[in-house]
């Protein structure tokens, strides 16, 4: 259990750093990045598990200007106020293979909110249950982002305004 107003478990600025076999549970940042926060870092996560957490924006992580690779991972019950259930980045490459993701909620992208020129790659994953109160029950692209999805399931996403999957 944490909380913090910004990466309840890892905060990381101008860094590298790798990641394996953690395990978060009930993490709450009352701003940015339930778990990891990232502002002009590389992170490489492996077989990562994410229970329960909650932050205004990106459930599970929040960054800015970074690098995240995110392998052989499992992430649950990730809420956000506002944006990205489970991921919210500005200006960043995100790379997601071999993941679990269920029950992730926001306002905009129940899954990931992308802004700013962020590339999202996600492959050979599977998500379930993805909502967003307002548009993009999976994934909100904002601002020149991209999106690439290979071997991924996705079911059961909803939007109550626009884009059930993508906005």
């Amino acid at each position: 259990n944490a909380r913090s107003n910004a990466g309840a478990g890892i905060s990381s600025k101008f860094s590298i750093a790798n990641f394996e076999k953690l395990k978060f549970e009930n993490s709450v940042a009352k701003e940015n990045g339930g778990v990891f926060h990232s502002i002009t870092s590389q992170l490489f996560m492996y077989m990562v598990n994410v229970q329960n957490v909650s932050a205004i924006h990106g459930g599970t992580l929040y960054a800015e200007s970074s690098t995240i690779h995110l392998e052989k991972s499992n992430v649950s019950e990730s809420k956000a106020m506002l944006t990205g259930g489970a991921f919210a980045v500005k200006h960043c490459s995100l790379n997601v293979s071999a993941m679990i993701l269920s029950a992730s909620i926001s306002l905009r992208g129940g899954m990931a909110y992308l802004s700013q020129q962020s590339k999202f790659t996600m492959l050979d994953s599977v998500v379930n249950n993805s909502n967003a109160n307002n548009k993009g029950g999976l994934v909100y692209l904002t601002e020149k982002s991209t999106l690439f999805m290979t071997n991924t399931t996705a079911s059961k996403m909803s939007a109550f305004e626009r884009g059930g999957a993508f906005y």
